[in-house]
């Protein structure tokens, strides 16, 4: 008889489960994107970039998210166009049943500032990849100049 009880039980679930999941698909499918919220994971040690750049960055892609409709917003392009600015390190973007778009990005983390001899400033991050240095923030970092014959395109000169 338990064992009835735990097939009748095992059953009932999965029907609740695919119910769940083909009302949720639909939901939104008429869910309109009501807003972006842009989250800066670690904006308190870096400032090189903060929401209102990240929305230009979508502005400059000609990517509309606002209005549109959730299930025809591309989060995987969303994640490229502001993945390629070189002060990103890392960016998740995806959307809610509640229709907002989320956007959380990770900076890049200095260690060094460059100063070469053609005086072009550069950090170079705790990866070794080169970033742009922007008059906005200076990071606390180490700065080494002097005749440093490399540029920010990472060419000897």
């Amino acid at each position: 008889m338990n064992k009835i009880w735990n097939i009748i039980f095992l059953l009932l679930m999965t029907a609740y489960l695919i119910a769940s999941f083909s009302f949720t698909g639909r939901k939104m499918d008429s869910v309109i994107c009501s807003g972006v919220q842009v989250r800066v994971i670690d904006s308190t040690l870096n400032r090189f970039v903060n929401s209102g750049d990240i929305l230009r960055m979508l502005e400059r892609n000609n990517i509309k998210t606002t209005g549109m409709p959730v299930s025809s917003i591309n989060t995987l392009a969303i994640e490229e166009a502001i993945g390629n600015n070189s002060i990103v390190k890392d960016v998740k973007a995806y959307t809610t049943s509640s229709g907002i778009l989320h956007i959380d990005v990770s900076q890049r983390i200095p260690v060094v500032r460059i100063i070469n001899a053609y005086q072009q400033s550069f950090y170079i991050d705790e990866e070794g990849a080169l970033m742009p240095w922007t008059g906005r923030f200076s990071a606390f970092v180490p700065v080494a100049n002097g005749n440093i014959r490399f540029s920010l395109r990472g060419k000897k000169t």
